[in-house]
């Protein structure tokens, strides 16, 4: 069989597939009133693209994956809809099951999701490539990974970061993360680290763009930490608090200024702490937001301290 014979095999298994998963699908009605683009609603279910596919399970699987490569460079960062994004989730999730031995769908598809905030559903997937690739120490770890990135349980998410370390051919400082979220310290850094590797092992612009983003906020988070710590001791020397990062610089506490991986500069807020003033201006309009919020709920919004 020639692949033109193969691919149109293909569509034609993958639209009866199609039609037999909606034809099981009960009406909802809420889904209708949501903005989502007809090619979109339909969504695969593994065991009927398998059965509607024969032995050609493979190539609807990789058809369904450039399809969702191209949804989500379309769409990624262009709308607030939530359904394409529950659609991509749930495809990517078919297409690992429709194909479980497949490590890009897992592993793209897992960091697509993460970079659209859904961590439930990058976390499942990731999971299931940890379940169904049982020699690569990256899935487990990138699980842990989003349950720390996300706040969620730290006792789980150091769980799989164990799990992870002791597969073969994990690199050595997963056992080192592993020792840090055991003891509850020190898991910003382990974060940045595996960001840095994604960030070698992704070619996709957008994906980049994302996680370059993530990366310079938690480097930022590292970095302001260390520089309260020492305007705090600073601070405890002089009886009086420290001005800001150069007062730390001409006190022999800090060499040189650190760049901001923000891209602002280093700034002493009005709640005393060091920070970005990218991070500071961010958090004075997350505040003006959830002020207007309470005032258009008619909520009564507390008066700042003087």
């Amino acid at each position: 069989m020639t692949r033109a014979q193969a691919l149109t095999l293909c569509l034609t298994a993958l639209g009866g597939a199609a039609l037999a998963h909606t034809s099981q699908r009960q009406v909802d009605a809420a889904r209708r009133d949501l903005n989502v683009s007809h090619e979109l609603l339909f969504i695969p279910d593994a065991e009927s693209v398998r059965v509607a596919a024969l032995d050609h399970s493979v190539h609807v699987a990789d058809i369904l994956w450039v399809r969702s490569v191209l949804a989500f460079g379309e769409r990624w960062n262009t709308t607030g809809d939530p359904a394409w994004v529950e659609w991509l989730s749930r495809t990517v999730l078919g297409i690992c099951q429709i194909d479980p031995r497949w490590r890009t769908p897992y592993f793209y598809g897992g960091v697509m999701l993460r970079v659209l905030g859904d961590y439930e559903g990058s976390t499942t997937v990731m999971k299931l490539g940890s379940e169904n690739l049982p020699n690569d120490p990256w899935f487990p770890f990138s699980v842990g990974m989003n349950l720390y990135i996300q706040g969620g349980d730290r006792e789980e998410a150091a769980r799989w970061v164990a799990e992870a370390a002791r597969r073969p051919g994990a690199p050595e400082w997963y056992a080192v993360a592993a020792v840090a979220f055991r003891q509850e310290k020190k898991e910003r850094p382990q974060a940045i680290r595996f960001l840095q590797d994604e960030l070698k092992l992704t070619d996709d612009p957008k994906l980049r763009e994302e996680l370059e983003r993530r990366l310079a906020s938690l480097t930022h988070d590292e970095y302001a930490e260390r520089l309260n710590e020492l305007a705090g001791d600073l601070a405890a020397e002089r009886g009086r608090p420290t001005r800001g990062v150069e007062e730390l610089v001409r006190a022999g506490k800090l060499k040189t200024t650190p760049p901001d991986p923000l891209g602002g500069s280093w700034i002493r807020d009005v709640d005393g702490r060091i920070k970005s003033s990218v991070r500071a201006a961010q958090e004075k309009e997350q505040a003006l937001r959830v002020e207007r919020q309470m005032l258009e709920r008619g909520e009564p919004v507390e008066a700042p301290a003087p």
